[in-house]
């Protein structure tokens, strides 16, 4: 066909369907797309068929790109005949005249040192070039050096070797020469867990450090008798940047465990978490997708759970519908030197009142600043305070609200509110079918405090682009 990506479009620019004799449509999964590894000029792209196509015999499939459609080709299902007839006359749409713009994506340091690459038809007896790529992201974490970088083509990656972990970090980098991993397009790299088999995406191990993960789609990690995240920090992670991931869907299962279900769990210092969707983590309650009598699902899972440490910088996150717990979490130990800058958060857990972050640590020198907030109603709250302890130089200012209030109870000493807007709706473009971002009439536009280390935005946007810093994950362009 003469449809082509794209620079740097990946799966998900790409979609797929199919017919069958009863001219019964099903659409697909489109997995992987790129070229086969040594043979030059040729592609593969990999779909997923749905699960009702059992045994159908012959059907049509066609890909679908930028609003065009390949020829149909003919596939069996189960057994070979039948089907519906061959299209007459078909030919590959021509390119249009203008094709639609490409998304800026999240700015990436440029690799310094050796590259190894990672393709699904790949073989981890492979030199890791991008000739002769590994198959696994495990065999590239088992062999990758401080300063080098692994850049991991589409497809969907899975736990292969068994041992609860998608990628389990053994190896990390060092002061000034991290270790990264890479995902080629945007969310192109997908990490399952299918439905709660594996129980982490990316796990830290020993007490590695300086690792950089950046563009990953995380999902479907659960652990029905323990905890269970899309990236662990939890042995090792110092040091470490998250960066430009969609991670989603993490505990989606019924359970009574005490544990968490959590989007990133982290306990290392000095860690960068910028850049990502987080959002739909959580076990189900009651009545939800059959589960019943669960326990702890009204609070005990989070977008990103911190258990303790210090130097956390948290920005130009987008967070919503942690309705199991909150986007943020900080317990049960201090927390110290910590920034939650210029992130969005919408619908937050109506089990307490439609609260986005809880305090129930200490906390010292801790900044919440430049955030958006926003619920369908304006009677909730913002932050939930739960035996929060001392509480030291932590300052809640210039966040933009729909809700009333700030807190669920009055703070103690030592936290200190100023220049917020509550009660007001943020203008955000449409947050039913999640687009967070600003409208040009939102009153988060040019009302941030500036924060100078802060120079980009979500999408890449430069910041300022007005007669000042907007608040939230989004940059208004002008």
């Amino acid at each position: 066909m003469n449809l082509e990506l794209l620079p740097g479009e990946g799966t998900n620019a790409l979609s797929a369907d199919a017919e069958d004799a009863a001219h019964s449509h099903y659409p697909l999964a489109v997995e992987y797309v790129g070229r086969v590894p040594a043979f030059e000029g040729i592609s593969m792209i990999i779909v997923r068929l749905d699960d009702a196509m059992v045994d159908l015999g012959d059907v049509l499939l066609r890909l679908n790109l930028h609003g065009m459609s390949s020829n149909r080709v003919r596939i069996g299902v189960g057994h070979v005949g039948g089907g519906p007839a061959d299209d007459q006359g078909a030919v590959p749409t021509p390119a249009p005249a203008t094709p639609p713009p490409t998304p800026t994506p999240t700015p990436t340091p440029t690799p310094k040192g050796k590259i190894y690459y990672v393709n699904l038809l790949g073989s981890d007896s492979n030199p890791g070039t991008r000739a002769l790529p590994f198959r696994t992201i495990q065999h590239a974490a088992d062999v990758v050096n401080p300063g080098e970088t692994v850049i991991v083509q589409d497809g969907v990656y899975t736990d292969k070797d068994g041992d609860g972990a998608i990628v389990r970090l053994n190896r990390g980098g060092a002061s000034g020469s991290l270790v990264t991993f890479r995902s080629e397009h945007r969310w192109g790299a997908k990490l399952d867990g299918l439905n709660n088999s594996a129980k982490q995406g990316f796990k830290f191990t020993g007490s590695i450090g300086y690792v950089r993960i950046e563009g990953f789609e995380i999902y479907g990690m659960g652990n029905n008798l323990g905890s269970a995240a899309g990236i662990e920090l939890y042995s090792g992670g110092h040091d470490s940047e998250t960066v430009g991931n969609n991670i989603h869907d993490v505990g989606r299962l019924c359970t009574s465990t005490t544990k968490g279900q959590d989007g990133i769990f982290v306990q290392q210092n000095n860690v960068l978490i910028e850049g990502n969707i987080i959002h739909d983590i959580g076990r189900y309650g009651p009545g939800e997708n059959g589960c019943s009598n669960p326990t702890f699902w009204e609070h005990n899972d989070h977008g990103i759970y911190i258990h303790t440490g210090s130097g956390y910088d948290i920005r130009n996150n987008v967070f919503y519908n942690h309705v199991h717990g909150w986007a943020i979490h900080f317990y049960p130990d201090p927390v110290t030197n910590t920034n939650v800058f210029n992130n969005t958060f919408a619908f937050g857990n109506p089990n307490v009142g439609g609260t986005h972050i809880v305090i129930a640590a200490a906390l010292t020198n801790v900044s919440i600043t430049n955030n958006v907030f926003y619920d369908t109603a304006s009677t909730g709250k913002i932050i939930y305070l739960s035996s929060p302890g001392t509480q030291t130089n932590v300052l809640i200012n210039y966040n933009l609200a729909r809700s009333a209030t700030m807190f669920n109870t009055t703070p103690p000493a030592g936290i200190t509110q100023s220049n917020n807007t509550l009660s007001t709706d943020p203008l955000l473009v449409s947050p039913t079918t999640s687009d967070f971002h600003l409208t040009g009439s939102s009153p988060a536009k040019d009302t941030a405090t500036t924060i100078s280390s802060i120079t980009k935005d979500f999408d890449g946007n430069t910041r300022p682009q007005g007669a000042g810093y907007d608040i939230g994950a989004y940059e208004l362009p002008h």
